[in-house]
């Protein structure tokens, strides 16, 4: 489904990323994980094109998407959420869902339909009872489900998701793996940027390590766990 071939990124002096390599399958599910700073949101910024890479080539289902805009790749079937949640705060839950539809999909604002599309989205989510609340009145928990569900809007085939359980408990934590696993097994491909190791170990089907910007390891969560140049990342020497 994605092909990222010898992605690099420099930041002013700072190298960001240096030649990354990466395969997502089709209904894959990919942790990437790496310690504070190693590249991670800039390799997602570079997926879904909100930054352009300095050299390397992505490709989206066979197709290079390397030149093409944020809101093109929305539409080909690539969604994302983002670290922070950024809602419209003056626009109630539903509303925050229909922009996406309407960008994305290109339905229109007066169609009754299109609320119902919005609805059924929050409904997916958990969210329907919140719908006429304005982001304010959300809950941590709450505000990272409607930013799932504006993700949702585009109808992705790929999500990617920026660290979708920060701030979360336990228990809220789990709750939004099992939504995630229900998306997942309706054919919908993750890559998910996690520190909560025990969430994306027990959610991802293989893991990428950066550390500096570099892959430092690939493979089963139970591979990584044990690899001694990711314990050396984490831990030091």
């Amino acid at each position: 489904m994605l092909e990222v071939q010898g992605v690099s990124k420099s930041f002013g002096g700072v190298k960001a990323l240096s030649n990354i390599e990466l395969r997502l399958e089709k209904d894959e599910r990919l942790g990437l994980i790496g310690p504070n700073g190693s590249g991670k949101t800039t390799l997602l910024s570079i997926i879904a094109g909100t930054i352009g890479s300095d050299r390397g080539r992505v490709s989206f289902k066979g197709r290079d998407i390397t030149s093409v805009s944020p809101h093109k790749r929305a539409k080909m079937g690539i969604g994302r959420t983002f670290q922070i949640p950024r809602p419209l705060t003056s626009m109630s839950v539903v509303d925050n869902v229909i922009i996406p539809l309407m960008f994305i999909r290109g339905l229109h604002r007066k169609e009754l339909e299109t609320k119902s599309v919005a609805m059924n989205i929050l409904s997916q989510v958990g969210l329907s009872t919140k719908a006429e609340a304005k982001p304010k009145e959300l809950t941590q928990l709450q505000l990272r489900k409607m930013e799932l569900a504006r993700a949702l809007a585009g109808e992705p085939e790929l999500l990617l998701l920026d660290e979708v359980l920060a701030g979360l408990t336990s228990g809220e934590a789990d709750e939004v793996l099992d939504l995630l696993r229900v998306l997942n097994n309706d054919g919908i491909g993750i890559i998910m940027v996690e520190h909560i190791m025990r969430a994306v170990m027990t959610f991802s089907q293989r893991i990428v390590v950066l550390d500096f910007g570099v892959k430092i390891a690939e493979g089963s969560p139970s591979e990584v766990s044990t690899n001694p140049e990711v314990l050396k990342a984490y831990i030091g020497e």
